[in-house]
């Protein structure tokens, strides 16, 4: 399950090193983050607390994008990049002891190992001019929504940012393959959405019509293209693969393929669609889960699926036997 480039010919890869990018979504991201802003920056980042955290950061750096109290769209964009963009940085002098790395180094080399990625999701070439991906899928994923479950909500996510694309490469995939393709082609979720269900029966007949052995084809008239889904992979949150925290859903890993009205295939892109049922969701929310999921998925990296459920066990057996210990109680107590 390997992201192809727009033309289909191949998997994506990296651009050459003095490379420029491509794509609308890296040129628009390149003209606010720009190169003398991200020396600033650096110096900025050099001057915190190596152990300093996500809100640190985005405090240091927020006047430099403009108004502390009000940021618009491109400058919370990109405050929201260069927040990342340092915590990566950070990461990598981490796992590169006496190395000397920079933020404007780093988002050029991201930018040529993404720029693949998000010109696959752009300018598809419909009978009603170009459309992203983004909006076909939506469009698409509506009209599933109307012919099996109505009443069931969507959200979409913005496409995946370009430091996480390949923060997951690196941790998640890097070892999968020795054929030479990029690990970013692995990385399947740039384009995501969620389908929230308030009744457990539409959530079940949505996931029975996505597993149909075709795969579910869709309509989607104003632009006159056909969508059709096919399931790569499936997770089941409510069976054996669910993490620790038990939080029930269903994640989907789609095949989507866009073909125009004489069956000539316009563009295929993998797409990430997570089913889940309102009440849970409302919980996992609550509790501020997807708080907890960043911190184990940076502290474990790699090794996340397989490891955190051996770590929380050891951490809360550790707890436990040092609330025992008749010198820590008074200590402990206060825990």
């Amino acid at each position: 399950m390997r992201q192809r480039e727009r033309g289909g010919e191949r998997f994506v890869g990296t651009l050459a090193a003095q490379a420029q990018p491509q794509s609308h979504y890296l040129t628009t991201l390149g003209a606010i983050v720009t190169d003398d802003l991200l020396e600033q920056l650096d110096t900025r980042l050099q001057r915190l607390d190596g152990a300093a955290g996500k809100d640190a950061i985005d405090a240091a750096f927020a006047d430099c994008f403009g108004s502390t109290t009000s940021l618009d769209e491109a400058a919370d964009r990109g405050l929201k990049h260069a927040v990342k963009l340092a915590l990566f940085t950070r990461k990598r002098q981490r796992k590169q002891p006496g190395a000397v790395l920079q933020m404007r180094e780093l988002h050029h080399e991201i930018a040529r190992r993404t720029d693949e990625i998000y010109l696959a999701q752009e300018d598809v070439p419909t009978q009603q001019g170009a459309w992203s991906m983004h909006g076909i899928f939506e469009r698409a994923l509506r009209a599933l929504a109307k012919r099996v479950a109505e009443e069931m909500e969507l959200t979409f996510g913005a496409l995946k940012d370009p430091v996480r694309v390949v923060e997951k490469a690196e941790d998640d995939y890097a070892a999968n393959f020795s054929d030479g393709v990029a690990a970013e082609a692995c990385v399947v979720d740039v384009l995501r959405a969620r389908g929230i269900c308030s009744r457990p029966e539409d959530l079940l007949l949505t996931q029975i019509t996505l597993l149909e052995p075709e795969g579910v084809a869709l309509h989607v008239e104003e632009l006159s293209v056909t969508v059709r889904f096919e399931v790569v992979r499936v997770k089941s949150k409510f069976g054996s693969d669910r993490d620790p925290t038990h939080f029930r859903n269903l994640l989907n890993n789609l095949l989507m393929t866009v073909t125009c009205s004489d069956g000539h295939v316009l563009r295929t892109s993998f797409v990430e669609l997570q089913l889940h049922e309102r009440s849970i969701l409302k919980h996992n929310n609550d509790s501020h889960a997807h708080d907890h999921y960043d911190y184990f998925r940076s502290l474990l990296e790699g090794s996340y699926d397989s490891d955190l459920d051996k770590f929380l066990e050891r951490t809360i057996l550790v707890r436990a036997c040092h609330r025992r210990l008749p010198h820590t109680t008074h200590h402990a107590s206060r825990c």
